[in-house]
């Protein structure tokens, strides 16, 4: 009988972890983003603004793709991305935002990590609202 009410308070929990593990997710998500931003080096400004969020809250893509481009007409931007249920996913739309983090070459002489710095520096963040969430 220990197993069942034991059973049963567990699915009487998991609305409230559900919601819990959602706001961990989103704030985490939205603190990579704004540190992303702010890491990102500035030329034009098109890379900054190109930064968007896609979830089940809906997608700030539209709106960062108008701000980047209102930057640097000239800049191309991606395809927007799509998030599957209970995902957030924190991305850039300017074509150019994987060489600005990571390649380096005649017309980039030097990587500038903008995103995966924003990344790392959540993650422990991250961890410890996890161990934290009510079980």
């Amino acid at each position: 009988m220990n197993n069942v009410t034991t059973v049963g308070s567990l699915v009487d929990a998991l609305p409230g972890l559900v919601a819990e593990a959602a706001a961990i997710r989103h704030e985490s998500a939205e603190r990579i983003l704004e540190a992303s931003k702010a890491n990102a080096a500035q030329v034009t400004g098109a890379l900054k603004a190109s930064h968007y969020r896609v979830d089940e809250r809906g997608s700030t893509y539209a709106a960062a793709t108008a701000a980047a481009l209102a930057a640097n007409p000239d800049a191309t931007m991606l395809p927007e991305v799509s998030a599957e249920a209970d995902t957030t996913i924190v991305a850039v739309a300017v074509e150019y935002g994987e060489a600005a983090e990571y390649y380096t070459g005649p017309t980039n002489p030097d990587a500038h990590p903008y995103f995966t710095p924003a990344v790392e520096a959540e993650r422990p963040r991250f961890a410890a609202a996890v161990k934290g969430a009510k079980a």
